[in-house]
């Protein structure tokens, strides 16, 4: 009967460490495997981050060519500003001279008859609207070329500063936006306000702003 009673007691303690062993095998498995899909999603939050970059560099790549363009631009703008400076230059040349001749007949004046003062009223009135049209027209020409050259400083600055203040990541299978916001080094907190998140959950494909820290 004690023998009976021995064997039995040694098979359940052999069952007993039989199952424990099991069991550890069966942890270390399972945290193998975890660390496993950590690295990943490590791979991929790398790869991605790693797009984002190249994307920011094709972006400013752009921006410097768009600004060359835009010196180009201004030197051009310089020039025309020159001719028609030369222009206003030339004219008002002319008209001096007119003025000239206009004295030189003012001082007739005193000889002439009615008529004669009447054309030289219109003359010298046709003079003046002559000369506001030229000035006019300088005036109108100058606030293109400067309207033109702002709007296109204020693309570029526009285009500089949404290619710097954020990126863009499309979610993969398997985020949380913890693990996103520790990637990219932000807070959560951040990410949920620049895309009007009121919480933390998320879908695959769903693309989401990044804010600069």
């Amino acid at each position: 009967m004690k023998t009976t009673t021995w064997k039995t007691v040694g098979r359940a303690a052999a069952v007993a460490g039989m199952a424990l062993w099991m069991q550890g095998c069966e942890s270390f498995y399972y945290n193998e495997e975890q660390d496993l899909l950590v690295q990943q999603e490590r791979l991929q939050m790398q790869q991605t981050m790693r797009q984002s970059s190249d994307q920011t560099s094709r972006d400013l790549a752009t921006l410097r060519t768009d600004l060359h363009a835009f010196q180009e631009n201004q030197k051009q703008l310089y020039l025309v500003i020159d001719e028609l400076r030369q222009e206003n230059t030339a004219r008002a040349q002319e008209i001096e001279k007119l003025r000239s001749l206009v004295a030189a007949l003012d001082a007739r004046m005193s000889t002439s008859d009615n008529a004669w003062r009447s054309d030289m009223s219109s003359f010298r009135e046709k003079l003046a609207q002559d000369q506001q049209k030229a000035m006019t027209k300088l005036t109108s020409n100058l606030a293109d070329e400067m309207a033109r050259n702002l709007n296109q400083i204020r693309q570029s600055t526009e285009t500089a500063r949404a290619a710097s203040s954020a990126m863009e990541y499309t979610v993969q299978a398997g985020d949380t936006l913890s693990a996103i916001a520790k990637a990219f080094n932000v807070a959560p907190e951040a990410i949920r306000a620049a895309n009007g998140l009121k919480g933390d959950i998320i879908r695959v494909g769903q693309r989401l702003k990044i804010p600069s820290r």
